[in-house]
């Protein structure tokens, strides 16, 4: 007998009532309650199990393993045969999947360890995920973690796998447990006997999570990722073993890549970088210059052929595929060489609507403000941006019914030279 439980999105058992099914089919999703059981229910930060239900005519894959009112509740599927709730079954979780997640929370424990001692003791947890394919570990701090500090941490905790040192868990009266320097897990509430796990002394922690038996059984640890999750609090994601390697993996063959592409060897693929944008930049400065005399020609006609509003000249003009670098020197050689003149420079360029304002100075002496004006076109295309008030930049990712919205800003931009003016 089961129930919608809205806040979770999952089906609750109503345990309470001790109102179950007797029976189920082949194709059937069913929420099973063994007597005992090797499977891990999600908890602490760490995912549930999954594997299987076997007996000699009946398979249930189990997709996930939560707790709910202290049972253990296996979420799976009937594949093969009936199961009726009297029938004794082999549970078998997924191995590889758990082994995966062992490191990572063990891992866990080191990573809050090595923050502590390289950041400082004010460093306490304050949320985790640990699934097969990554930890995430949440954490109090006042700034961002160095790449200094995050490689410091990463040699510590690498320098610990090496030492391969084992694990050992006890169960202990809360308060001794804490007494004897145990860290408590962010929010988890503990009863009055707690498990401790104690990697050498140098890491306690109150945990009731799967772990490895050695530090060395992790293999290998690489922090992938930080960053800001809300005010006073950090995010370091990181992956261990099977999945460190593949990350590693996957860098090198990208470092082979781009020294196929550059013809440098790895040992000198980043000075070769530097020399490659060095040219791009030089190549680009030309490029710009020539944009430059080349306009100079068309500038003069445009500018006539302007709209006219109010004694000031609307400059629009669309280029091809150009970046807000390009877009503003045009709208520059508009502004500082003709007065009372405003431009609208845009390009499409990667599917969005790159463009700029641009203000002559006798019009932002008179209060014109371009970085004002610039917002109101972008909500034109969803988007956003600012600037000063005689030159502003902005993009929107909405191009549809281009050239309507191009008329509908140069309306915009005479409603504004109206309320400027007046």
């Amino acid at each position: 007998n089961i129930k919608q439980y809205k806040n979770w999105g999952y089906y609750k058992v109503d345990i309470k009532n001790k109102k179950f099914i007797e029976e189920a089919e082949k194709g059937e999703k069913v929420l099973i309650i063994l007597n005992q059981t090797p499977f891990y229910g999600e908890s602490g930060g760490q995912v549930g199990d999954t594997g299987e239900l076997i007996s000699k005519n009946l398979l249930v894959e189990i997709y996930d393993t939560i707790k709910e009112d202290n049972y253990i509740i296996h979420k799976g599927e009937i594949k093969k045969g009936v199961l009726n709730i009297k029938d004794e079954v082999e549970a078998k979780i997924n191995v590889k999947r758990r082994l995966d997640i062992q490191r990572n929370h063990t891992a866990t424990h080191l990573l809050h360890w090595g923050l502590r001692k390289v950041l400082g003791t004010h460093v306490r947890q304050a949320g985790s995920l640990v699934s097969p394919e990554k930890l995430r570990f949440d954490f109090s701090h006042f700034k961002a973690v160095t790449s200094k500090e995050l490689n410091k941490i990463e040699l510590l905790i690498n320098e610990k796998i090496i030492e391969d040192i084992e694990l050992t868990s006890d169960i202990l009266d809360k308060n001794e447990a804490k007494k004897k320097g145990a860290l408590a897990f962010f929010k988890d509430k503990y009863k009055e006997k707690v498990r401790v796990i104690d990697i050498a002394g140098f890491s306690k922690e109150l945990c009731g999570g799967a772990h490895v038996n050695k530090t060395g059984e992790i293999g290998l640890f690489k922090i992938v990722n930080e960053t800001s999750v809300a005010s006073g609090i950090r995010r370091i994601e990181a992956v261990t073993g099977r999945k460190a390697y593949f990350y590693f993996k996957d860098t090198e063959n990208i470092i082979n890549k781009l020294c196929g592409m550059l013809n440098a060897q790895k040992t000198n693929i980043i000075e070769e970088v530097r020399e490659k944008q060095k040219l791009i930049k030089s190549l680009s400065d030309k490029i710009n210059a020539l944009n430059k005399k080349l306009w100079a020609v068309e500038v003069d006609k445009i500018v006539k052929n302007a709209i006219e509003y109010d004694k000031i000249k609307i400059v629009t003009n669309i280029l091809n595929s150009v970046d807000n670098d390009t877009l503003g020197g045009f709208s520059d050689l508009i502004t500082q060489n003709y007065a009372s003149c405003i431009t609208l420079v845009g390009s499409l360029y990667n599917s969005k609507f790159l463009f700029v304002i641009g203000i002559s100075k006798n019009l932002a002496d008179e209060s014109f403000d371009a970085g004002k004006l610039v917002k109101e076109v972008a909500k034109l295309f969803k988007g956003g941006g600012g600037g000063s008030s005689f030159f502003a930049q902005a993009g929107g990712k909405d191009i549809s019914k281009f050239d309507k919205k191009i008329k509908e800003a140069v309306d915009i931009i005479k409603n504004y030279i109206k309320g400027c003016r007046k």
